[in-house]
């Protein structure tokens, strides 16, 4: 059988889409930089987290093919998850949209999943039928499609995060980690890897620890230029909070929500948060805030606020939503972990990590206004760490396999 040759494969978990956040954020972001490259791409959603049981695609990439291993095409850009599972998770999707919101209490956290052998065998049967001289692998939980051989040199492992860190982060929080990946777990599987991409230089030294022999380059994650003027309002009373419903994310949204929030109120009234993302399905309602859910252009709301913040508490890697404010020209009020892997220097935000540190930096802000204009004018000279030149660059070193174009 004569298999269809592509440039490049990339094994990922999600629809790679860049207002999201997280892993399928960071994964446009290595696709929009392979189409500039003029690569034809083959995207292979190896996972069962589908939009719905039916659902239609946006386009990933021009030059893309995006193929499930977990859903068919009906024609077009329409899909049917195709498996038990992966239906019953775009039913239980598609519902979660209209729920009542609802704070969750569980104290085990799924972080990740590896595949079943079932899942292995269905991936592989696709891949026998295509030819590429360059893989990139989504994070260690891709890596059993990989098998049990050696790895070739060009298969590309796509470190969007350094799990036991995470694990550690989230166990010190009192939660039960599933899968429970520690360092000598993941070092395993990482070593496998002569190319890794973190997320971010400090992500990168930690890779370079755990494998020594391979070749560790830090991408900067990018995300779609704002439609329009990188507009703010220095002056207004509102806040943006952008997120996806990760346990993060809504850990440190109802810290902020239950302890921060009423007091920024009682010192300033008129204050109003913008909540964008499906994190807005997880909180209870609160005054003064407003829910969102999922937007295709933030822009509209952030143009009308003041500054945004990053109240999160645990994980790791790279905050995706800091460069999402940035580039909408917000400065920023984080922590620690929010600011973790961002590069130092004249940056956009501030470190605030108790509660009253961070109602205090709140209504300063809003306060100041000059403040406020001083961050944003920041975001434009730092976002030149995020660009897509600089992906474009990193990818060429990962390509010696490829002919060229």
């Amino acid at each position: 059988m004569k298999k269809r040759r592509y440039d490049a494969i990339f094994l990922l978990d999600q629809i790679p889409y860049s207002n999201v956040g997280g892993a399928p954020s960071y994964n446009a972001a290595l696709l929009r930089a392979s189409e500039a490259l003029g690569w034809r791409i083959l995207v292979l959603v190896t996972g069962r987290r589908l939009p719905g049981p039916i659902f239609s695609t946006e386009r990933v990439a021009d030059n893309a093919t995006l193929v499930f291993a977990q859903a068919v095409s009906m024609g077009g850009n329409r899909f049917v998850a195709s498996t038990p599972s992966s239906f019953m998770r775009g039913v239980k999707r598609v519902v979660e949209k209209y729920r009542k919101p609802r704070q969750a209490t569980e104290k085990r956290l799924i972080i990740e999943r590896f595949p079943n052998a079932a899942e292995v065998d269905r991936v592989h049967r696709i891949l026998d039928r295509i030819e590429a001289p360059l893989t990139f692998v989504d994070t260690i939980f891709r890596d059993p499609y990989m098998g049990v051989d050696a790895i070739a040199p060009n298969t590309v492992l796509i470190g969007h995060d350094v799990f036991h860190e995470r694990v550690a982060s989230f166990e010190a929080n009192g939660f039960q980690v599933v899968p429970n990946v520690d360092f000598d777990a993941e070092r395993a599987r990482v070593t496998r890897y002569k190319n890794i991409l973190a997320i971010s230089d400090v992500d990168a030294a930690t890779y370079r620890r755990m494998a020594p022999h391979s070749d560790v380059r830090t991408v900067f994650p990018i995300v779609p230029k704002a439609a329009g003027p990188r507009l703010t309002n220095p002056q207004s009373n509102r806040i943006v909070y952008l997120g996806s419903a990760a346990h993060h994310n809504v850990d440190g949204l109802v810290w902020f929500l239950d302890q921060i929030w009423p007091r920024v109120l009682k010192r300033r009234p008129d204050a109003v948060l913008d909540v964008v993302g499906m994190i807005g399905h997880s909180i209870s309602p609160h005054p003064n805030v407003m829910v969102h859910g999922r937007v295709d252009d933030i822009s509209a709301i952030s143009r009308q606020a003041a500054f945004a913040i990053n109240p999160i508490r645990m994980g790791s890697g790279l905050k995706i939503k800091m460069v999402d404010y940035f580039n909408l020209g917000l400065g920023c009020i984080t922590t620690d972990v929010g600011a973790h892997g961002f590069p130092i220097g004249v940056h956009p935000f501030m470190i605030a990590n108790e509660e009253d540190e961070f109602a205090d930096a709140v209504e300063t802000w809003l306060k100041d206004a000059s403040i406020c204009q001083e961050m944003s004018e920041k975001t434009d000279a730092y976002m030149r760490h995020f660009s897509l030149e600089a992906i474009m660059e990193t990818l060429k070193l990962c390509t010696a396999a490829l002919p060229e174009r």
